[in-house]
């Protein structure tokens, strides 16, 4: 079982040694059909490597084991894939890997697999979305404290902090729609790009190897142009920002002083080894400890940006552990966050209280507002600054010491506008419209 802050049993199984080789073997015959249909490769030699990249079972341990001599997994396999042609037409295992390199069967390995792993955080992603849409609306007039810099700033709604989260991930699957038209290509260029062995019928080629495999053809190799990959793994660092964004804040709202959210209960989940009193987060663990890791490994991807002349030594050797790790912690951050806002603990009760903690110090903006048109800005707010002052020094709620001042020093304030003053009911339906103008939108 992988750690649940790390990866997913659904990202490992696509990320396995033999995932990849299926992968690399997928272009191997892919290369052939697309070399035959060129008429540079005979037929007869493409069917018979295309039926044993499809039907042979290669041996993941000792090519990989190989690798550590070879330089690359594609060498070993090719060697592999040569001598189980060989066995059944000679003539055919010359035609194996004709024209490329160990890099365009990597390569293009990785771009058909951060297809696949690509489409699983669509999918999943997209479940989340679906969940916070339905609770920003079913939640949108719940009234909470908004919180800025960690203190109580003034009421919103449950609806808008939700609203928020999904707006971000909205922008993340806008991101993934456009990674998966541009960054995905098929990476064909033979020994350092020029595609030379096939004379003038490279490009054409490689329009229909890319054909065969789904992939967009490139104008150019990319060997050493990387931004492909740093794309994707820029995206995936964004992505996993979010979702532990989201974490995040429900651990905050889990304290025990607010006690606002929690994620759903199950037996034996949460305990404590010590304290038997405690219930303690766990799935958003995972997710802000995923969220924690990730920045490193995009910013190594980055650093493999800058790789020498038509092929890298050692740059690009560095990238091959870093997209699986970060597709790994993409998707158990993005389980851990659709698990927990699936089953959401929402005590609104507790949110009431939390709004009533400073005693009304909340309003004070609200306030210093219906003073200004009968004092000015500057007089209002240096006022009510005052009287912040006075109700935290007597423990006593800022509605009564506005009240005993209101007559000598703002006479022109009514009673009624100090009652609306301290009614948050405007402030919530400002966030219950924003929250509906939102969703409206993404329909």
């Amino acid at each position: 079982m992988p750690d649940p802050s790390a990866s997913t049993e659904e990202m490992d199984r696509l990320f396995q040694p033999r995932s990849r080789l299926l992968a690399m073997a997928a272009f191997e015959a892919a290369l052939a059909a697309a070399s035959a249909e060129a008429v540079v490769v005979p037929k007869a030699a493409a069917a018979v490597i295309a039926d044993v990249c499809a039907s042979e079972s290669f041996d993941a341990d000792e090519i990989f084991a190989a690798q550590r001599l070879a330089g690359n997994p594609a060498i070993p396999f090719v060697r592999q894939l040569t001598e189980r042609v060989g066995r059944r037409d000679a003539d055919a295992a010359a035609w194996v890997h004709f024209g490329a390199t160990s890099q365009d069967v990597i390569d293009s390995a990785t771009m058909l697999l951060a297809r696949d792993a690509l489409a699983i955080l669509g999918r999943d992603l997209q479940r989340l979305r679906d969940v916070l849409a339905l609770l920003a609306a079913r939640e949108a007039e719940t009234p909470m404290v908004g919180r800025t810099l960690l203190q109580q700033a003034i009421p919103i709604s449950l609806g808008f902090k939700l609203a928020g989260w999904l707006a971000g991930l909205d922008r993340a699957a806008a991101g993934l729609a456009e990674l998966t038209d541009c960054a995905l290509a098929l990476q064909f260029g033979g020994p350092v790009g020029t595609l030379a062995a096939f004379g003038e019928d490279g490009p054409a080629v490689a329009e229909k190897l890319a054909a065969h495999l789904g992939l967009p053809c490139p104008a150019f190799s990319w060997h050493t142009e990387r931004s492909r990959i740093a794309e994707i793994g820029a995206w995936l660092g964004i992505a996993t920002g979010l979702l532990g964004k989201i974490a995040g804040d429900i651990i905050l709202a889990m304290q025990t002083e607010l006690a606002e959210l929690g994620e759903p209960a199950a037996a034996g989940k949460g305990g404590s080894s010590a304290m038997p009193h405690k219930r303690n987060p766990v799935m958003t663990l995972f997710a802000v400890a995923a969220a924690t890791r990730t920045p490193h490994l995009v910013g190594a991807l980055f650093a493999c940006l800058a790789q020498a002349h038509e092929r890298g030594a050692g740059a690009w050797h560095a990238e091959w552990p870093l997209l699986p790790q970060l597709f790994g912690h993409a998707h158990a951050a993005t389980l851990a966050v659709l698990d927990t806002i699936e089953g959401l603990e929402i005590d609104p009760a507790a949110m009431a209280r939390n709004l009533e903690a400073t005693r009304g110090l909340i309003y004070a903006e609200r306030l210093t507002a219906a003073m200004i048109p009968h004092l000015g800005r500057s007089e209002a707010h240096r006022l009510v600054e005052a009287w912040c002052r006075e109700a935290v020094a007597g423990d006593r709620p800022l509605a009564d010491i506005a009240e005993s001042h209101r007559a000598r020093q703002v006479p022109a304030l009514t009673a009624e506008e100090l009652r609306d003053a301290f009614d948050p009911a405007d402030q919530i339906a400002a966030a219950a419209r924003a929250v509906e103008a939102m969703l409206r939108q993404r329909e």
